[in-house]
């Protein structure tokens, strides 16, 4: 549905970055919004909420941005310059749950409002790197009828569109924006992030850490969210294996500690969705651990990388080996998903313009 631009005024993107504090995947895939978005020359208005200080210092921003931690100052300043014709509406990149329920209802319902708010005033309203999920109702309605005054709305998933009923476009999640680092380092590690929420087979860590082991490579555990350290602090030590640990060192420096470690592994074995994009970015191979009541994984990496699916609940990596495996393969899928990220890009900044 498309609603008439009227230029003459510079208008301002408005989005949140507001996410899970202790998750440097929620930074990478935001970051990489702003990056697109920044292609359109923009001004933004970023709302912080109470995300600590140290998480929003991790971002780059573009030169011309405003920071607003207060929900109803920022607000205000939306509703501002939608009565001035200046504003685009950005929804942050990530899962929506679209549950049952009032509170659910409500908040489609604030969404769908702002939406049309931004539209008939000339605006365009953004959603990439969506995931959705949930059956709820009236939400899903909600969500489904909104969907149809986006000026553009990707997906990283083959799910979404199932859930909502109608068809969408699809493209790589955003953290593969980030350019690979395929550096000529000694790889003589596997790299093993779990998620300290869920349960992974001891059987299964076990013989992950012995093949890596046998195939003179160092296990490592990877902390890239911070909740997930205590469960690594606990296997490091029950294998007598290095650990990249999460021990109050601030998001930027964690980020980079992490990247650093990805660099020097040939593998990256993990259930965490970003765990096995920026590893891949590092140069690893990924081997995903895929839990059974959850098609994350799956659907957003198995039309991107070719990379082993292997179930949380196995006692063993079948038909999965620690061998070299091809790096022009990785390198190739990983420059074609960024891409693809690119010519959205370039999108981007034609309609922002």
């Amino acid at each position: 549905m498309i609603v008439e631009q009227h230029g003459g005024r510079s208008r301002r993107v408005y989005m949140s970055i507001a996410a899970q504090a202790d998750n440097l995947g929620d930074i990478a895939i935001r970051q990489a919004a702003i990056d697109l978005l920044s292609s359109g020359g923009q001004g933004f208005i970023i709302y912080t909420g109470s995300m600590p200080s140290d998480y929003v210092d991790a971002f780059k921003f573009p030169a011309d941005v405003e920071l607003v931690a207060d929900a109803p100052s920022f607000i205000v300043r939306y509703l501002g310059d939608i009565m001035r014709r200046r504003a685009h509406l950005v929804f942050a990149p990530g899962p929506l749950e679209l549950r049952a329920g009032a509170r659910a209802a409500i908040k489609a319902t604030v969404n769908l409002l702002n939406i049309l708010a931004a539209r008939f005033s000339g605006g365009h309203v953004i959603a990439i790197g969506r995931a959705l999920r949930g059956h709820g109702s009236p939400a899903l309605q909600i969500e489904r009828a909104a969907i149809g005054w986006y000026s553009l709305f990707v997906s990283r998933d083959s799910v979404s569109e199932i859930v909502i009923g109608r068809t969408l476009e699809q493209a790589p999640d955003l953290a593969f924006l980030r350019a690979p680092e395929f550096r000529a380092e000694s790889r003589d590690k596997v790299a093993i992030s779990l998620r300290g929420d869920h349960s992974v087979n001891p059987s299964l860590i076990t013989d992950v850490v012995n093949r890596a082991r046998a195939a003179d490579l160092t296990p490592v555990f990877v902390t890239q969210v911070a909740r997930d350290d205590a469960n690594h602090q606990k296997l490091a030590k029950h294998f007598g294996a290095d650990i990249v640990s999460w021990d109050g060192t601030g998001h930027g420096a964690q980020i980079a500690r992490v990247q650093d470690a990805y660099r020097t592994c040939r593998f990256v074995v993990s259930d965490r969705l970003h765990a096995l994009i920026l590893g891949s970015i590092g140069g690893a191979k990924p081997i995903a651990l895929r839990h059974p009541d959850s098609d994350k994984l799956s659907s957003t990496l198995a039309d991107v990388l070719t990379a082993p699916f292997v179930d949380t609940t196995a006692d063993r990596m079948e038909d999965v080996s620690f061998d070299s495996a091809e790096d022009d393969r990785l390198a190739s899928e990983l420059s074609q998903a960024r891409s693809r990220l690119i010519e959205i890009a370039e999108r981007l900044a034609s309609l922002l313009r």
